[in-house]
């Protein structure tokens, strides 16, 4: 097998791997031109099967974002400028942006020692969508619990972490903050610790049994 079939197997071996990443990917030299780029960048992009060839400058596919509205309102030679500008950098970058339809894209860009990038774009649509609703969760159950009438906080290795409005005026503060970080046997009478200490063990042993701290006397 001559040197020219060995070098034609392994670049069609190269291409068909790249058509088969999960991710988008585009390398442009160090004139801002397309050189390399798999399907699927022009897929999660949504461009024009005629900006898949070589030489495509790299400002043709910000002029056609801007022109779509992909940036938002503004004046799209100046966002073109900017964009250009920016990449003429040739600096490492990685950025999030929501596509008109919800979609959201990472786009992380990485320079190549003579100039020009190899980025790649993944789509993390789902991936955002269930931090958000983590985070809606949490900030419902931070209101419940700063809401209920019971006293509650939340503690690791007896530093407290967390406590709600109930349990700061229970232990004579007037803010969360003057609990957080402190051990929690500040707030409890010497004669009680062996009492909670003992109560916490169990907890962490059979953690499906509710275990409260001993009633003190006021």
């Amino acid at each position: 097998m001559d040197f020219d079939s060995v070098a034609l197997r392994q670049w069609s071996a190269l291409h068909l791997a790249l058509e088969c990443l999960p991710v988008g990917l585009s390398m442009v030299d160090a004139e801002l031109r397309l050189v390399a780029w798999n399907r699927k960048f022009l897929e999660l992009l949504d461009f024009p099967e005629s900006f898949g060839r070589q030489g495509v400058p790299f400002e043709s596919f910000i002029r056609y974002n801007a022109e779509r509205g992909e940036y938002g309102p503004g004046d799209v030679e100046e966002m073109v400028r900017q964009r250009v500008a920016l990449a003429r950098r040739f600096e490492p970058h990685t950025v999030c942006r929501r596509r008109p339809d919800g979609t959201m894209l990472e786009i992380r860009g990485n320079p190549l020692p003579e100039g020009g990038f190899v980025t790649t774009y993944t789509d993390v649509t789902e991936r955002e969508q269930a931090v958000a609703a983590a985070w809606l969760s949490e900030q419902r159950y931070r209101k419940l619990v700063e809401l209920t009438p019971e006293a509650v906080f939340v503690h690791r290795d007896l530093v407290i972490l967390f406590a709600n409005d109930t349990a700061v005026r229970l232990f004579g503060c007037t803010r969360p903050s003057e609990m957080t970080g402190r051990n929690l046997l500040e707030f409890i009478h010497p004669d009680y610790h062996r009492q909670v200490a003992q109560r916490l063990g169990a907890l962490a042993r059979e953690p499906e049994k509710e275990v409260s701290l001993p009633r003190m006397e006021q």
